[in-house]
């Protein structure tokens, strides 16, 4: 053992020396070096030199000793011995801590070897820290907190022991007795109670049988407006079930969003500050209202036609006062309908009955300026998304919190969706793409060319990256299109090769990201058959080199590693 507390500081500072000189490929055995360290230093050792460095702000030594935490807890040699009763003080030790890092260490260890891998004893005193670090201040602590407590639910036989547990400390925290902003809690263990509902109708049953999703549900009538907002955020998860989508409609939750977003036909104003995020929200349930076998008769057959009949005449009116920030609103909720459910959404919005309001949709998506152009353009690829075998995300496309909200709510909608149902929603989603095309050039000029294919790629060129940025994820959408028409008609144009596959244009980083992804998109589709060899090849080429490699030289070579750097 160390024989002082000088000693134990240099046996930290040469550990940490030479796991991080391992780390970097300078060779050794990383497992005999932790071993050999824990040989001769307690780990009772180094979370006292962790407390005397804390308590004397010596953020250095903080920093070196979480780095030496994070190398054993990492190592095999002591994950085999992480789940014995005498580590467990330790491990609760690093929830409690008072520095970030350590904490974040501890929950993240703990998220890798699984509570279910501790003895009963031990793992219910981990669950409840676990359980306790969803108060922390730390997004990335909380964050990976309730990842743990997602893992942990995945087995059946555990999931009514976590909502009890957590219904048990949602009513702490209503109460004040726990440390921690309480209305931040409060939304993450929703998020976990709502994203396990979502998981199929078993697990949807047991949260509604245990009471779990009652407070969720309440916050919609709350009369705080930021949990209401992040409650709207998670009910598309709750509707994800036929079960669930029921609990919505016989909990009046359905008819009171309705009311928030204006569709009532009251004729109610909308919510000045949840109204549009209302809308949004309701383009989904009213378009999984048309999904397979919603068992609820009451009012449900009704939702999208009431939803389609007052967008229709707000976006009308939208027109006439050019509000950008409600027509953004408004086309990223037809888009949100049009694609939540393939391909029934698409059959709906067009209808004979509704063509004025898909040649008014396209028209508010093409009036001059540059709100309403990029609006229009996102709205249309979420539109395109059901008949697409990309997801409206990407690795390299970046993603706001609707899309993400759109995902969660595909859980179940996305997941089952036959191949059929995707094809036929892509030949619907032509006449979006030749519509768009048309009230563009109406929009220009009588004259004006009304080539979708043509106008996205002259908007691919237009100097503004938030205008290119959202042509490439039109392209990208009708890239992805499982009908041949999607990739016939991009490669029917004479400017699309040299627009995807010339590295010398001159684009942002995000511009190439957006770009990248439509290539993944062609080579994606199975429908990429019909495109020309030479083309596929230029397509596995470019996937090789990446998004953000340099043009070849005159000589036909690669760039240099500085010049891909520059590019």
């Amino acid at each position: 053992m160390a024989s002082s507390n000088e000693d134990m500081w240099n046996a930290v500072s040469e550990f940490v020396e030479s796991a991080s000189a391992i780390s970097i490929g300078a060779g050794g055995d990383p497992e005999k070096l932790v071993a050999n360290f824990l040989t001769r230093n307690s780990l009772e050792g180094l979370f006292s030199s962790l407390e005397e460095a804390s308590l004397a702000d010596n953020e250095n030594q903080v920093k070196l000793v979480a780095k030496a935490l994070d190398f054993v807890f990492r190592s095999e040699t002591f994950r085999d011995k992480l789940t014995h009763p005498e580590f467990l003080p330790f491990l609760v030790s690093g929830f409690q801590h008072r520095e970030v890092h350590i904490r974040e260490l501890s929950v993240k260890h703990i998220s890798e070897v699984g509570i279910g891998n501790f003895p009963e004893t031990s793992a219910e005193t981990i669950f409840e820290e676990i359980i306790q670090a969803l108060t922390d201040p730390d997004t990335s602590v909380a964050l990976c907190a309730t990842n743990v407590i997602l893992k942990y639910s995945e087995e059946d036989q555990r999931l009514e022991t976590v909502l009890d547990t957590l219904s048990k400390f949602v009513l702490k925290l209503k109460e004040g007795s726990c440390v921690g902003d309480p209305s931040t809690a409060l939304l993450r263990i929703f998020h976990i109670i709502a994203t396990l509902s979502a998981k199929g109708e078993d697990q949807l049953n047991l949260c509604k049988s245990s009471g779990a999703l009652n407070p969720l549900l309440d916050l919609v009538g709350s009369d705080d407006v930021l949990l209401q907002l992040n409650a709207l955020n998670l009910i598309p998860l709750v509707a994800v079930t036929d079960p669930g989508f029921d609990l919505l409609i016989q909990s009046n939750v359905v008819q009171r969003l309705s009311e928030m977003a204006g569709l009532d036909k009251s004729g109610s104003e909308p919510s000045p500050f949840l109204g549009d995020y209302s809308l949004k929200v309701m383009s989904q349930l009213s378009a999984r209202a048309l999904g397979p076998s919603p068992t609820t008769e009451a009012g449900c057959n009704q939702l999208a036609s009431m939803f389609l009949d007052i967008v229709s005449l707000r976006v009308n009116r939208c027109i006439e006062t050019r509000d950008a920030t409600e027509a953004a609103t408004l086309l990223l909720a037809l888009g949100f309908f049009a694609g939540a459910q393939p391909p029934e959404s698409m059959r709906e919005i067009l209808k004979p009955e509704l063509d004025k309001l898909v040649l008014t949709w396209m028209q508010l998506a093409n009036l001059t300026g540059e709100k309403f152009q990029i609006a229009g353009l996102e709205s249309l690829a979420k539109a395109l998304r059901g008949g697409s075998v990309v997801s409206n995300e990407s690795q390299y496309s970046g993603s706001d919190e609707l899309d993400k909200l759109e995902a969660k709510m595909s859980v179940k909608m996305y997941g089952n969706i036959t191949r059929n149902q995707r094809q036929e929603a892509a030949e619907l989603g032509r006449e979006l793409v030749v519509q768009y095309g048309k009230a563009f050039a109406q929009q220009r000029s009588k004259t004006g060319n009304s080539d979708t294919i043509g106008i996205l790629l002259d908007l691919i060129k237009v100097p503004i990256d938030d205008i290119r940025c959202a042509a490439f994820s039109v392209v990208r959408m009708i890239a992805g299109q499982d009908a041949e028409w999607g990739l016939r008609s991009l490669f029917a144009h004479p400017n699309t090769t040299s627009i995807l596959f010339d590295r010398s244009l001159e684009m942002s980083k995000p511009a190439k990201e957006w770009r990248f992804s439509v290539i993944e998109a062609i080579n994606a589709n199975p429908q990429n058959s019909i495109l020309e060899d030479p083309t596929l090849e230029k397509v596995m080429r470019f996937l090789r080199q990446g998004p953000f490699r340099g043009p070849s030289n005159q000589a036909g070579t690669a760039t240099t590693a500085i010049e891909m750097e520059v590019a």
